[in-house]
């Protein structure tokens, strides 16, 4: 726990407590947040989930009170220890993978190892032969090893098929020699590569025999084990400060050719033979992106999490917090005065917060890949228009798929005729193409919002609903919220395909405002149900007991600058004076 450089008075906030006003809001919601839980998570994943929370709360070594007043190098210095502790509860508990990502999730804090874990390992287990994995993949897996995914280069990210790194086949001595031709070829941003890594997976153009086959993966080692200092021929570093992640070593890394066994390719699917150079090519040359790919699908996961998280901070702040007497609907507390009303009751701000809840609870399920269906449908019929004819009709899961599904294949059917017909390139339609990904990931993301609400006969999720119903209705509210409100952000692309006229997309406008009212009571225990603890969020404003100013006014008396007397003097050169004071407000 940090020291107190600053001592509050013994004062409280002017009532309403937050405590009181969030018990408030809990009291009147229809359903009950573990529920609805249970029916995202299931219960077993939920007792795992308690389990490791446990673990990792009450364990000295995952303070977090110091986090935010922490400078570069000491956030380095906590997260590699907190990462080493959770390495040794993994072998003691013998956690998988969940168990481990999980305690990872509690902390809140990105590790050195990810990199190791998420990419390096995963390249090893997909792209490795079985004398590889022996050579490589057990030390990683014990963590003899630390590794990280060297692909991104100063000068080339996306275009993988740019990469300027070399590893040239030497038939003499069998080996590969690894080379940085140029600085753009640089390794660039790389996780875990500045100072943690020792290991490397790093993609390189494969030349043999005077020819360059393109990118492929090789394991290089990079720092001496028992030193740990960077081996010859490589420069290594950290790229210095970022705007996030600072407590990860993104790093640098150039050759200056340096040579490695042929047996350091990964050659699950491609190979070099031995002496005579000639190239084996894999069955399908992108099975080398695989990684990359791994890691954007990571990526949305974790993207919802983050969406979810933020929610729940929001919607629970402004349940707290009090802005303004209502003239128009004063709002009474429980003994009858008058008081200010919680920004949560703003329209504005429901418009702001609760659409984020339900893009948050749209992964609860993966549907089947309907891309062909809405093809066909609007092959089958390009002029068709929207059946709705009140508000209420655009509640109808059919017409949100066909309203999105129709978008969609419109988007498709424009740019396709715009390259066959008008003479327009692929550079020059990028925009279009970039709307047009939008528009099938929001097309999906509503098949699974509609999929996981029509679970098959007896299932576990069947069985919950007909048990509790009101964990169907809430979900369906949110969904039709999600569906409606994408809707009306993107109306520009309904209403030029005309698939809505001007008078439904009036509606859609309508029945979102309607929505959001019936949002409003089960907005807090909506993000309840997210079962994030106050430990992973670590924030004063988030809190479950709503003591966000108790706690905001606690943490500022922590702040190591009440620590120091400073020498405002501009005739003198000190800044600081010596002596440290604790200081009374």
């Amino acid at each position: 726990m940090t020291t107190k450089y600053v001592t509050f008075p013994d004062l409280q906030p002017s009532d309403p407590q937050g405590s009181d006003l969030l018990a408030a809001e809990r009291a009147q919601a229809t359903f009950r947040p573990n529920d609805l839980a249970v029916f995202t998570h299931g219960a077993e994943r939920i007792k795992k989930y308690a389990r490791v929370q446990n673990i990792i709360e009450t364990n000295p070594a995952f303070d977090k009170s110091t986090h935010y007043y922490l400078g570069r190098e000491d956030l380095y210095k906590a997260s590699l220890r907190k990462e080493k502790e959770i390495v040794k509860l993994m072998r003691k508990h013998g956690w998988g993978l969940d168990e481990f990502q999980m305690a990872e999730e509690f902390l809140d804090m990105p590790s050195q190892f990810m990199a190791h874990r998420g990419m390096f390992v995963p390249t090893l287990m997909a792209q490795a032969t079985d004398e590889q994995k022996e050579a490589f993949l057990k030390p990683a897996f014990r963590y003899q090893i630390i590794g990280c995914y060297a692909q991104t280069e100063l000068g080339h990210g996306s275009n993988v098929q740019g990469l300027e790194t070399t590893a040239t086949y030497i038939p003499e001595t069998d080996e590969f020699e690894i080379n940085s031709p140029y600085l753009t070829a640089a390794k660039w941003w790389v996780g875990a590569l500045g100072v943690t890594a020792n290991y490397a997976v790093v993609m390189a153009r494969l030349i043999s025999n005077g020819k360059d086959h393109g990118p492929h993966p090789f394991v290089v080692q990079l720092r001496d084990l028992k030193t740990h200092k960077p081996l010859p021929g490589r420069t290594i570093g950290d790229i210095g400060p970022k705007l996030g992640y600072n407590c990860v070593d993104n790093g640098f890394l150039l050759f200056n050719k340096v040579r490695i066994s042929r047996f350091n390719m990964l050659a699950k699917y491609a190979q070099v033979e031995k002496g005579s150079g000639r190239y084996i090519k894999p069955p399908n040359a992108r099975l080398s992106y695989g990684t990359m790919v791994l890691m954007r699908v990571y990526f949305v996961l974790a993207a919802r999490r983050a969406l979810a998280r933020a929610a729940t901070i929001s919607v629970r702040y402004s349940a707290i917090r009090r802005q303004f007497v209502d003239s128009e609907n004063p709002k009474k507390w429980n003994d009858g005065r008058i008081i200010e009303s919680p920004v949560i009751d703003y329209a504005i701000q429901q418009f702001r917060l609760f659409p984020v809840i339900a893009q948050a609870s749209t992964t609860l399920t993966s549907a089947t890949d309907p891309t062909v269906t809405y093809l066909q449908q609007y092959l089958n019929n390009p002029k068709c228009t929207c059946p709705a004819k009140s508000p209420e009709d655009f509640r109808k899961p059919e017409i949100q798929l066909q309203a999105f599904g129709h978008r969609a294949a419109y988007m498709i059917a424009a740019a396709v005729d715009q390259l066959d017909n008008h003479g327009r390139t692929w550079n020059s339609l990028l925009v279009d193409i970039a709307a047009i990904s939008r528009a099938h990931c929001q097309y999906l993301l509503v098949c699974n919002f509609v999929e996981a609400l029509q679970p098959k006969v007896n299932s576990r999720d069947d069985k919950l609903f007909k048990e509790k119903p009101e964990i169907r209705s809430v979900l369906t509210t949110l969904r039709d919220l999600f569906a409606l409100h994408t809707m009306q952000k993107e109306l520009g692309e309904f209403l030029s395909s005309e698939y809505l006229s001007p008078t439904q997309a009036v509606m859609v406008k309508d029945q979102v405002l309607v929505l959001l009212k019936e949002v409003r009571p089960n907005a807090v225990a909506l993000v309840d149900s997210f079962l994030f603890s106050d430990y992973t969020l670590q924030s004063a404003l988030g809190r479950y007991d709503g003591k966000v100013y108790e706690t905001l006014c606690d943490w500022a008396s922590r702040e190591p600058l009440n620590s120091v007397t400073v020498d405002v003097n501009t005739d003198s050169d000190t800044i600081f004076r010596e002596e440290k004071v604790t200081s009374k407000l």
